[in-house]
């Protein structure tokens, strides 16, 4: 199974597609992705820890055509649904409007990308993470059925192995310390 790093970062036109959402260069966007990836693949592996979370992932990546975003990312990124959606999953994977804060201040220091411009790019960078996610759940086959125990295990198991590069990322680690770990159980401080 390949990393879904890999699957975003070596997509020309979703780069291309992030760059031209907020105005940057593509090796800005790049360099932002980066940098996002590990800190919302970190954030979403946490989520996972929750049932409760899990099932409601599985309904929604059941639901939503999030693909759309990972294949015609330049037509549809720009779009105020893709926003919302992002929006919409950025409360889930870290939980506090804080975290994402957090998260877009310390990006920006790493990078030098304006902040305003990372937190226009979170809920965009969010979409098109759940693109490749699902994509990957799809090709499994673990969205095939009824919502049940063993799909929705698979599932969570897809995706640890599928998001994870093997260590927590030091930013996300840092921003939830900051805010307060109560928001994630096990958080490293």
């Amino acid at each position: 199974m390949i990393n879904f790093t890999e699957v975003i970062e070596n997509n020309k036109p979703t780069i291309h597609g992030l760059a031209d959402s907020v105005g940057i260069g593509m090796s800005e966007a790049k360099t932002v992705v980066g940098k996002v990836l590990p800190v919302f693949a970190t954030g979403l592996i946490k989520t996972l820890d929750n049932e409760q979370e899990l099932t409601y992932l599985y309904r929604d990546l059941s639901t939503h055509n999030y693909e759309q975003y990972l294949e015609n990312p330049e037509q549809v990124l720009l779009e105020q649904g893709a926003i919302s959606d992002g929006n919409e999953i950025l409360s889930h994977v870290f939980k506090a409007k804080e975290i994402s804060k957090g998260v877009a201040t310390k990006v920006a220091e790493e990078t030098g990308v304006s902040e305003g411009i990372i937190k226009k790019l979170l809920p965009i960078i969010a979409t098109v993470v759940m693109g490749a996610v699902t994509r990957q759940a799809k090709e499994a086959h673990l969205l095939d059925g009824d919502i049940g125990g063993n799909n929705i295990a698979s599932l969570g198991g897809m995706l640890t192995t599928f998001l994870n590069s093997g260590k927590e990322d030091v930013i996300f680690n840092e921003v939830v310390a900051k805010v307060g770990g109560s928001y994630f159980k096990d958080t490293k401080h």
